[in-house]
């Protein structure tokens, strides 16, 4: 049976990862350059203003969740 903090450990990694994939997907990381030229095009102001939000939200929730995992793992080493 794993311990208490292997599974927080495992949760914070899991939702870390999950926060940088969606912050990536929103932000286009993944996306090709005539792809990114398309779609800013296409969006209004308020829509890019919102999905930046969104992604940045995402993006540190999931650094946090790393640095929490990490934190823990250190602790208990």
């Amino acid at each position: 049976m794993q311990s208490f903090y292997m599974i927080g450990i495992q949760v914070f990694l899991i939702l870390g990862i999950i926060g940088i994939i969606v912050s990536g997907l929103l932000l286009e990381t993944w996306t090709s350059e005539p792809g990114k030229r398309v779609n800013v095009h296409a969006e209004t102001i308020p829509y890019a203003a919102v999905r930046s939000k969104i992604a940045l939200y995402a993006g540190l929730s999931g650094l946090g969740s790393l640095v929490l995992a990490t934190f823990i793992y250190l602790l208990h080493r």
